[in-house]
């Protein structure tokens, strides 16, 4: 887990295989924000628990040259968590593959 600055926590992920990684964060963020470094691209992604967010896998795509779409598939979705893993996000394949370095804001 990285800093906590009252509601908003920032964390570092290095992706290690290129499949869906899970941050498990003990709570599942209303906004989150990545920065994939190694490819330099960025995502954005809203939840909100009644319904009103985004739906879970997609994320707001904002590409290197500025060009801004919608990533409809294996972007973000939310982890309710299990008895063993604290709630947070699962990044999908399309956040980065194998060793790229994502910079996550997470806002509760």
């Amino acid at each position: 887990m990285g800093s906590i600055y009252g509601a908003m926590e920032f964390v570092k992920v290095t992706l290690t295989t290129a499949v869906a990684t899970t941050v498990s964060l003990g709570y599942i963020p209303r906004y989150v924000r990545i920065v994939n470094v190694t490819d330099s691209v960025s995502f954005e992604w809203f939840y909100d628990a009644d319904g009103n967010g985004m739906t879970d896998g997609t994320a707001w795509l904002w590409a290197t040259a500025g060009d801004q779409s919608l990533q409809a598939a294996n972007g973000i979705t939310a982890y309710a968590g299990t008895s063993t893993a604290a709630a947070g996000v699962t990044l999908g394949t399309a956040i980065g593959g194998t060793s790229d370095t994502v910079y996550m804001i997470a806002i509760r």
